[in-house]
Formats: structure tokens, C-alpha cells, sequence
């Protein structure tokens, strides 16, 4: 977080913000003066991630003030709102949103998008400030669609703006009742009898679970009935070099080893290809074994000659 002393107008404020101080300078030539700021924990090493995570590079932030979602029929508030929340519309679908400062504004504006394309634009002059209107916290009932709204606010004080800070809201329309309908739970576990897809919406025969994007994990285990201790048996026929170096010519890759082209149509199976690679590490160690023998036997007989 980056602390901030500034000086607007000849009043003298403290804040704290993830924006950079770039993104912090006085906006629409109002004369502000940013006269300190300082410097903590700004970059995170999370484990097993190489590329460095900083702060002020997302678009999406709450630093200025609360948001609140309102129940536009009891005008209470529903909960504290944060970046990227779901909402199921079937619970409360008459809505309002409220923005609660953090220090002194006369006026907030919201602008409220759907899909890429802004679809409202609310001024308040008067708290409590509500994206969708209220009079004296009487809120207007708003409906929205199912779908991802983007809020961005701007907290102005005599028309000049002091900050803005950008969320989401996703909607959705779940029947009460319905919201695990094919998951059964026991205890701390959720199952499901059928096949699973996260980021695409079918499941490639003979698998049960498609993911397209990345998976994280500290370890993964793969089953496997067979392990290449095979090739130490003494009935393993290995290879003569000089047949994997004519298979090598002719194929463009190791013997028993998919090529290139088959991975990139088909993927690379984990376990399957750990077996292969081990084998392919033990007939190695033979062909190294071999070698020495060889070595040792020359050595022999040149120490003989002298």
C-alpha cells in the first residue's frame, strides 16, 4: 500500500491506496499538491508463480470508501460489497447500490456498465449516495440483469475529483433450492456422479474432467500398473545403438517416444510419459554399463601390451 499526504484547497489530508503515485497525481488541472507518499509491501512472491504481482496494475480497486448493496424494498443493506461478488438475484432482485466516503465529497457520480457499454449514469450531490436514486434513503428499486456489472465512482469535491475506485458485481438467477442440486455433501466433501467442465462446456470422451486454463497444485500423484523395471531384467532386449541412431535418422525422434506432432494433436499423457522417459533413462544406464565394460576390458589389454 502506498501512505499518502496531500494538500487540496488548504486541507491537509492522510490516506492509504494500492494506486502508484503516478495514477495519484491532481486530475483535471485542480491545483492539488501530493507532497509525500511512502512505500510498503508492494510485491508479492507467490509460490511457484514467477512473473511479479503489482498492485496498481489491476483495474478494479476499493480504496476511497464502502459500498453497500441495498434492499430497495426495505431499504436496508444486504451486505458490504466487494470486488467481484455474485449476487442471486433470486434471493432480493430490487436493488440499489450505496457509496459510503472515507473522507469529505459533495458529489459522487457513478457510471454503471454491462458487457463493455455503460448502461447508467447517476449524480448525487446529496448522502446517502446511491448508484440508482433514493430520496432521503427511500432507495429506487433497480432490477438488473444477470450478467457482470461494472461500477466505476468518482468522489468529487467542488467538481473536482478526489479519487475513483472500480468493482464488479456478477448477478445470477438460481431458483432457492437449486443452487447444488447435483452435488451431494458429506461432512466436509461435495461429489458429483458424472463428468466435470471448468472453462469449457463439454468433456471429451473417455475422460471425466476438462479444464481449459491452468491448474496449480503442490503435488500431483498418477496411478500407474506398470514401471520400467523391466528393462533390468536380464531377457530386456535393448536396442543396438546403431539401430537407434537408423531409427533416429529415419523418425526425427527416440524409439518407443511420440513424436511432436502426435503430442501436439493429442496431448501429453503424465504418467504414461514419466514410464516412457524413465525406461528411456534405464537403457541409458545399460548402454553406459555396456560402454564401461568395454573401457575396462581395453584398458586390459593395453596394460598387457606394456
Amino acid at each position: 500500500a502506498w501512505h499518502y499526504n496531500s494538500e487540496m484547497g488548504g486541507t491537509k489530508r492522510t490516506e492509504v491506496s494500492t494506486l502508484h503515485p503516478y495514477f495519484r497525481l491532481p486530475k483535471n488541472g485542480n491545483g492539488g499538491q501530493l507532497l509525500a507518499f511512502t512505500k510498503q509491501a508492494w510485491i508479492i512472491f507467490p509460490l511457484f508463480i514467477v512473473t511479479l504481482c503489482f498492485p496498481w496494475i489491476s483495474n478494479a480497486q476499493i480504496t476511497e470508501g464502502t459500498y453497500n448493496l441495498i434492499d430497495a424494498e426495505a431499504d436496508t443493506v444486504l451486505v458490504q460489497i466487494t470486488d467481484g461478488m455474485v449476487w442471486n438475484l433470486s434471493d432480493i432482485d430490487s436493488l440499489n447500490v450505496q457509496a459510503v466516503n472515507s473522507y469529505t465529497v459533495d458529489r459522487v457520480v457513478f457510471d454503471v456498465s454491462l458487457g463493455g457499454t455503460v448502461v447508467h449514469t447517476q449524480s448525487e450531490g446529496v448522502a446517502p449516495y446511491a448508484a440508482f436514486m433514493d430520496s432521503s434513503g427511500d432507495y429506487a428499486n433497480w432490477g438488473p440483469l444477470e450478467g457482470t456489472y461494472t461500477f466505476t465512482v468518482d468522489h468529487q469535491l467542488n467538481s473536482v475529483v478526489q479519487g475513483t475506485d472500480t468493482f464488479s458485481i456478477t448477478f445470477v438467477n438460481i431458483p432457492s433450492g437449486n443452487e447444488s442440486s447435483v452435488w451431494s455433501e458429506s461432512g466436509t466433501t461435495a461429489s458429483y456422479i458424472g463428468n466435470v467442465a471448468i472453462g469449457t462446456n463439454s468433456v471429451p470422451s473417455g475422460y471425466t474432467l476438462a479444464i481449459n486454463g491452468h491448474v496449480r497444485a503442490r503435488e500431483i500423484r498418477v496411478d500407474q500398473d506398470t514401471w520400467p523395471d523391466y528393462v533390468f531384467r536380464k531377457d530386456y532386449a535393448l536396442s543396438p545403438l546403431q539401430e537407434v541412431q537408423e531409427f533416429i535418422h529415419e523418425h526425427g525422434h527416440l524409439p518407443n517416444i511420440p513424436s511432436a506432432e502426435r503430442i501436439t494433436a493429442e496431448g501429453l499423457q503424465l504418467g504414461e510419459m514419466d514410464r516412457l522417459l524413465l525406461e528411456k533413462i534405464e537403457e541409458l544406464t545399460l548402454y553406459i554399463l555396456e560402454q564401461q565394460r568395454q573401457i575396462d576390458q581395453l584398458q586390459s589389454k593395453m596394460e598387457g601390451l606394456r
